[in-house]
């Protein structure tokens, strides 16, 4: 059953345990937003922004990838959802937009309240882009939703460049008490079947502001 409120959302991610994070907490996340949303970064199958054009009474929902090929591939995943009436009258669309390429971004700036991106950090040429594409994406009030692990130091970097960015940086380890409950059983089975440098994604939120970055629980 959808919720009540209006919401237009941007994807960039690969399906990683990141995204499937981010997709069941946005899901969750838009029974109180209204406004524009999407998900950058959205690898072949967008699964976070489909999942919210599904659970939520969005208005419209964009993924954004960065080659041709991931596109085509969720258009047709989003046609045969649309086909079996799941989005109901949210828009869902896919673009081929880079983060790097100033006329990309400068189409869509100020367009989100949300923006999700999932395991889009370590692309060390890119990180600093990734920073500025979503700084322009959201909003004056928006909120970026990032998932990621460490992964060495990518994460810390990142915020790093966030903050010299003019954005508020807030890093999230307890986001959700079921997956925090798997993320402590799979420490106690030991590193060969489990590594959280890269398996277990934290939960960023940039908002616009002079704040340094914060670590909550």
């Amino acid at each position: 059953m959808k919720c009540s409120t209006v919401l237009t959302t941007l994807v960039m991610s690969v399906l990683w345990p990141s995204e499937e994070g981010d997709g069941s907490l946005m899901s969750a996340e838009t029974s109180h937003v209204q406004g524009c949303s999407g998900e950058l970064g959205g690898g072949m199958t967008c699964l976070a922004g489909l999942m919210v054009a599904i659970c939520a009474d969005v208005k419209e929902v964009l993924a954004i990838r960065w080659n041709e090929k991931s596109i085509q591939n969720v258009r047709g995943l989003a046609e045969k959802n649309r086909k079996a009436g799941k989005f109901g009258s949210t828009q869902v669309s896919a673009r081929v937009v880079r983060w790097d390429c100033d006329s990309d971004i400068s189409a869509l700036e100020g367009h989100f309240d949300i923006v999700m991106c999932a395991d889009c950090l370590f692309l060390d040429q890119y990180r600093a882009s990734l920073v500025d594409a979503i700084r322009r994406l959201l909003q004056p009030n928006g909120t970026a939703l990032v998932f990621a692990p460490l992964r060495g130091e990518t994460l810390r970097l990142f915020c790093q460049l966030a903050q010299q960015a003019g954005l508020c940086a807030s890093q999230h380890q307890q986001y959700d008490a079921q997956v925090w409950d798997v993320h402590l059983k799979m420490l106690r089975e030991g590193k060969d079947a489990y590594d959280e440098n890269i398996h277990y994604p934290l939960l960023i939120t940039l908002t616009k502001g002079p704040q340094p970055v914060s670590h909550t629980q």
